[in-house]
């Protein structure tokens, strides 16, 4: 009976870390300000996603565990864009940008995705894909 008990045990721990891992790969967070601007180094048009002081820690530990995979930016359950996580975001800030982004209006499209979400509220999820 006792080893039943350790055998159960085991596995709840197992499930509960693959589920733990599973929920890893994904995070809700309230975004503070959105812009649609040029970049100041390259001239192309970016967006700059900040988010509020009270989401550094969850964003910074997520961002650590999923630096080199890409990232989908989901609003409304819909995946409005995916980038490359290429560092951890260590000023709570995330900027997209795409080659063939000529002017603003193509980052102003992404922008106002933004006002369609509940409460200033996005998901991001990460795959081990690659861009």
């Amino acid at each position: 009976m006792k080893l039943l008990k350790c055998r159960f045990l085991l596995i709840a721990l197992a499930c509960l870390l693959w589920i733990s891992r599973c929920m890893a790969d994904k995070l809700t967070v309230t975004v503070s300000t959105v812009m649609a601007t040029y970049d100041k180094q390259t001239g192309k048009p970016v967006v700059y996603v900040i988010f509020p002081q009270a989401s550094y820690e969850p964003l910074l530990k997520w961002s650590q565990n999923n630096v080199g995979k890409t990232v989908e930016l989901l609003i409304n359950g819909q995946v409005v864009h995916r980038t490359m996580l290429k560092e951890p975001l260590y000023d709570r800030k995330l900027v997209f940008s795409e080659p063939d982004w000529t002017d603003l209006a193509e980052a102003n499209a992404l922008r106002r995705q933004f006002v369609k979400s509940p409460h200033g509220q996005v998901e991001l999820r990460s795959s081990s894909q690659s861009n």
